[in-house]
């Protein structure tokens, strides 16, 4: 599998941008709502903006990638392997019909 880009994770109508403005975050369905983003960026989850004037936010497109991207990892690290039978959704039943249990 190869390498993704910072375009690949954002998408065409975000290519080649250096920064995000908190609607471009809404729009990405990153966050809901500016209270969520307001939240987030107390608690650490979300990087800190840079403030440009009295009422705009940019966020840097290379942490906010780097954000979903661990998102991801951790997504994939906790769901299941559907090649392994022990698993699967229905692994306890063919477990006990191997076993000759009804």
């Amino acid at each position: 599998m190869s390498e993704l880009t910072i375009d690949d994770i954002l998408g065409p109508r975000f290519a080649g941008r250096r920064f995000l403005r908190p609607n471009d975050l809404f729009e990405l369905g990153i966050v809901d709502n500016r209270a969520t983003m307001d939240y987030w960026v107390e608690q650490g989850v979300l990087p800190a903006p840079m403030r440009v004037g009295k009422r705009c936010l940019l966020f840097p497109v290379s942490e906010i990638a780097a954000l979903l991207m661990a998102r991801a990892r951790e997504r994939e690290a906790s769901q299941p392997c559907p090649s392994n039978p022990l698993t699967h959704s229905r692994a306890p039943r063919r477990i006990e019909e191997a076993l000759g249990e009804s």
